[in-house]
């Protein structure tokens, strides 16, 4: 029997989506699989319709398990929501034909992006947005997201860790919706890269603070990566030199900062206390974004390659993931999922 599942989380206290087994890190996966397991009375493996990455969060993720146990739609929510923490839950269940597949079968994901425009960094909901200190020319930026239309090879925009096969994607809809101080960016596509929405974001962050001009787009796409490299927020440790508010230019690479050095350093304190290296830099990133705001990032040491290993030394930086949400996931009608109704920005 395979059963489907509707899932919403807050990303922020987990390293993603997929189980990390070495060193073991909290996970939605595992907390899932925990749980339905204890309904289930036997190990779940749960398989999802895409990883999303540390941080990001959840409108309804789906997935699906295999199983011999024999349990009710509600008994699967109650149960399982039962056994998982507040920021993780079920919303629905539903037993599904056996060639239902949670990747496989899905026709399109839906993302959005939420920046919270403001002169000051949010108290409340700071870990749901991105936030983003100067005005932005919202027109501009509808106007460069009309490039990503149809099918392109999208390698301008995938990060370097990205394991795609191919970097052609087709979006098949783009738009903006203004909610003071919230600007939501939505998009919808067949798939996507890895960090490919929050890379396109922390681009048309520089067409709305008017450094490129809507055009730019087009240019990224046909520059296949030679051009213009995103620079993820996420700091890597050693190596790293230089925080930035995102929607700065990036710089020439070699340049020192010294709270960079300062984030090191407690990084080193935390390590001879014996605390791990995933923990120290997470706490180290949170005391330097709490000094430099939430669109920060850190460059490499040295110019970063392109997909061809030529150095460039101009860049853009990407977008937090905190901002970053997983709308839907679209499957063709004869499946028959419920549909999405709470959404809440």
């Amino acid at each position: 029997m395979k059963i489907a599942l509707g899932i919403q989380y807050d990303g922020t206290n987990y390293h993603g989506w997929q189980s990390q087994l070495n060193p073991v890190l909290p996970t939605i996966q595992a907390e899932i699989e925990r749980a339905i397991s204890k309904i289930a009375d036997h190990p779940i493996e749960i398989i999802c319709a895409g990883r999303t990455d540390a941080g990001v969060h959840a409108y309804e993720q789906v997935a699906h398990f295999e199983t011999q146990a024999s349990r009710s739609d509600y008994a699967w929510i109650a149960g399982g929501n039962t056994y998982l923490p507040s920021d993780i839950t079920l919303l629905w269940a539903k037993k599904v034909s056996d060639d239902f597949h949670a990747r496989f079968s899905a026709k399109a994901r839906c993302y959005r992006y939420v920046i919270y425009q403001s002169p000051t960094r949010p108290a409340l909901f700071r870990h749901q947005v991105g936030w983003y200190y100067q005005t932005l020319n919202v027109e501009d930026m509808q106007k460069a997201a009309q490039y990503l239309l149809g099918e392109h090879d999208f390698t301008s925009f995938r990060g370097a860790d990205c394991q795609a096969h191919s970097p052609v994607r087709t979006v098949n809809s783009v738009s903006f919706e203004i909610k003071k101080p919230l600007i939501i960016f939505e998009i919808k596509a067949n798939a996507f890269l890895h960090h490919m929405v929050r890379n396109i974001v922390g681009a048309l962050i520089n067409v709305g603070i008017q450094k490129y001009p809507p055009h730019w787009f087009q240019e990224l796409l046909l520059s296949k990566g030679e051009g213009y490299i995103p620079i993820t927020n996420k700091f890597s440790g050693v190596g790293t030199n230089r925080p930035e508010y995102f929607g700065n230019s990036a710089r020439r690479r070699g340049e020192s900062n010294r709270s960079v050095h300062e984030l090191h350093d407690c990084c080193e304190r935390r390590r001879r206390s014996g605390i791990s290296r995933e923990a120290s830099l997470h706490a180290a990133e949170r005391q330097t974004q709490g000094e430099f705001g939430w669109w920060v990032s850190a460059a490499g040491s040295g110019s970063l390659p392109t997909q061809s290993g030529k150095p460039k030394d101009e860049g853009y930086i990407t977008a937090p993931a905190s901002g970053l949400y997983l709308k839907q996931v679209i499957y063709p009608p004869h499946f028959e999922l419920p549909k999405l109704s709470n959404v809440l920005f």
